[in-house]
C-alpha cells in the first residue's frame, strides 16, 4: 500500500520522463614553456545532465563535469583529475535555486574573465545559490558555508557569499558584485565583430604579491571573430603584477578546432605556448 501511494505521489509530480545528456572534449598537443621545455600535454573532460519537468511546468535538473589532464586546468598546473562542476537544482517561472558549483555571483561582473585566477568565476561552490532573469536583467545570489575555498587566492574564508546583478542594453552589458567583503563593477560590448570587456575590482584588504601591494585589479579583454578564426587577448593587473593571454581559435568543422594560447605574466616561470587539437562530442 505504501509503495502504491509513492508510486502514485511520484506519477503527480513528475509529467515527463527524465532525460539525460552525455557530451565531452579532448585536447592534445604541445607545450613549450619560457625556459624552452617541451611538453605532450592532453586534456580531456564528460559533461553529463540531465532533466526531468514537472506537473506544475518547473524542470528539476542536474550537472556533473569531470576533467582530466597532464598540463594545465582551471588556471593551474600539473594539474590531474578534478570534479569542476556538479550542480542539482529546480527551474520554474520563480527562477532557479541550485546546490553545488553553479557559479557565483560575481560572475555577472567578471566581463573580462579572471585571468588572475583570483575566482575564476567559480569561488563560490559546493553551496547553495539562486538566480533569476526578467527581461534583460539577472540577478544572482551564493552562499558556500565551507571552509575549502582554495580557488582563491585573497585567502580561504568560511561563509563566502556573493551577489551579482547583470543588465543588456542592446549590445552593452554592465554587470555589479559582491563576493565577501570585495566588490566588482564590469561592461563589455560589441562593435561588429568586435568585442571589448573590462572589469575592476575593489578588495577590501591589500592583497599583497611578490611585485607589492594593492587593494584594486583592472581586467581588459579584446575579442574578434573573422570567418573560422575567434581571437581574443586578456590582461590584468593586480598588486603591481600583469598576467596576459593571447588565445587563437581556428574551426575546422565537425567539432573539431586548432588552439593557439600564449600566456605573458610577469611571473615568468608561468609564461608558455601552447598549440592544441581540440574536439567536441
Amino acid at each position: 500500500m505504501n509503495k502504491t501511494l509513492i508510486a502514485m505521489a511520484v506519477a503527480g509530480v513528475v509529467s515527463t520522463p527524465a532525460f539525460a545528456d552525455v557530451g565531452g572534449f579532448g585536447q592534445m598537443g604541445v607545450k613549450l614553456d619560457k625556459a624552452g621545455g617541451t611538453q605532450i600535454i592532453g586534456l580531456f573532460g564528460v559533461n553529463i545532465s540531465g532533466s526531468v519537468e514537472t506537473s506544475g511546468g518547473s524542470k528539476v535538473y542536474g550537472k556533473l563535469s569531470v576533467t582530466s589532464s597532464n598540463g594545465e586546468m582551471a588556471g593551474r598546473t600539473g594539474a590531474n583529475f578534478f570534479v569542476t562542476n556538479t550542480v542539482v537544482g529546480i527551474k520554474g517561472s520563480f527562477g532557479d535555486l541550485f546546490l553545488g558549483n553553479n557559479g557565483s555571483g560575481v560572475e555577472l561582473a567578471q566581463l573580462a574573465g579572471d585571468r588572475h585566477d583570483v575566482s575564476q568565476g567559480k569561488r563560490t561552490r559546493n553551496g547553495i545559490g539562486y538566480q533569476i532573469t526578467s527581461g534583460d536583467l539577472s540577478f544572482r545570489a551564493t552562499l558556500d558555508p565551507s571552509d575549502d575555498n582554495d580557488k582563491a587566492i585573497i585567502g580561504n574564508q568560511k561563509g563566502v557569499s556573493s551577489a551579482g546583478l547583470q543588465y543588456k542594453i542592446s549590445d552593452v552589458t554592465f554587470g555589479l558584485g559582491i563576493e565577501g567583503s570585495d566588490t566588482t563593477f564590469g561592461a563589455k560590448m560589441k562593435f561588429g565583430e568586435m568585442g571589448v570587456a573590462f572589469h575592476t575590482t575593489k578588495w577590501k584588504k591589500v592583497v599583497e604579491s611578490g611585485y607589492g601591494k594593492g587593494d584594486t585589479s583592472v581586467a581588459i579583454k579584446l575579442s574578434y571573430i573573422v570567418g573560422d578564426v575567434t581571437m581574443s587577448y586578456q590582461t590584468e593587473t593586480l598588486a603591481s603584477q600583469v598576467k596576459s593571454q593571447l588565445d587563437v581559435s581556428y574551426a575546422l568543422g565537425g567539432g573539431a578546432s586548432l588552439k593557439l594560447r600564449s600566456r605573458m605574466d610577469d611571473l615568468k616561470s608561468a609564461e608558455y605556448t601552447r598549440l592544441m587539437l581540440a574536439m567536441k562530442f
